[in-house]
């Protein structure tokens, strides 16, 4: 299947490394040349931020949180459906509803699981269709092992991990990275702690604790459009 893929095209070191041993591709075929999905990412400005913000309904005063889970197949119990994730969604309204709107972006079964219903605090996202418009007006990111972290760290963000079965999760995925070494603020394992990281975030020192992290993780952006025109054209320059 690989073979017939003249490269790959990666934002970091550390991505080439991983898609070389994932899908057994030489390394010198991966572009060192940044994710063209990401590029708006990386000029946001203000005007854009609101614009999307009126289209959703979100208050302009209210600070956005969107929490993005990894979907576990495995969690179902004995008549095939999804267990339901340790989520309180009323705590969460409680502790967060005068600051904040909460985006919920998910697998539907998740989604079915918790029973959803959008109003002015909580709105399911799951099926929007433009992902890098959620990124875009949220100030405050909580997944666990997803990749959507990456990606958000170009806009140096707050970012939290909600990783409530750690141990499960390793054990039957795997991962690529020690969250409690690698990600900004290592990872939660109950609610209550994740909310209490919410309610006392420092926005400034979170903002460079996720800097840091995108040192590492993303070292090209930007203009990974342009250049990968300019080698499907033949320009290498």
């Amino acid at each position: 299947m690989y073979k017939r893929q003249d490269f790959y095209y990666a934002q970091s070191k550390y991505d080439i490394d991983i898609f070389s041993g994932a899908f057994r591709f030489p390394k010198e075929k991966i572009l060192l040349s940044g994710l063209p999905r990401n590029d708006e990412l990386c000029h946001v400005k203000s005007e854009r931020i609101d614009k999307i913000k009126q289209k959703l309904n979100i208050p302009l005063n209210k600070k956005v949180i969107m929490y993005a889970p990894t979907y576990r197949e495995y969690e179902r119990d004995k008549f095939g459906c999804i267990l339901k994730p340790p989520v309180n969604l009323g705590e969460w309204r409680k502790q967060l509803s005068d600051k904040f709107v909460v985006l919920f972006r998910a697998h539907y079964e998740v989604n079915k699981a918790l029973d959803i219903k959008n109003d002015d605090f909580i709105k399911d996202m799951s099926n929007y269709e433009n992902l890098n418009e959620l990124l875009i007006i949220t100030d405050i990111l909580i997944s666990d092992y997803s990749s959507i972290m990456i990606d958000y760290a170009i806009l140096e963000r707050p970012i939290f991990s909600y990783a409530y079965d750690y141990e499960k999760y390793n054990k039957k995925r795997g991962l690529y990275i020690d969250l409690e070494k690698e990600l900004p603020n290592g990872y939660y394992k109950r609610e209550d702690q994740i909310l209490e990281a919410i309610k006392n975030c420092d926005y400034e020192e979170q903002k460079e604790k996720t800097n840091n992290f995108k040192q590492k993780y993303v070292q090209v952006l930007g203009n990974a459009s342009k250049y990968i025109d300019n080698i499907i054209g033949g320009n290498k320059k």
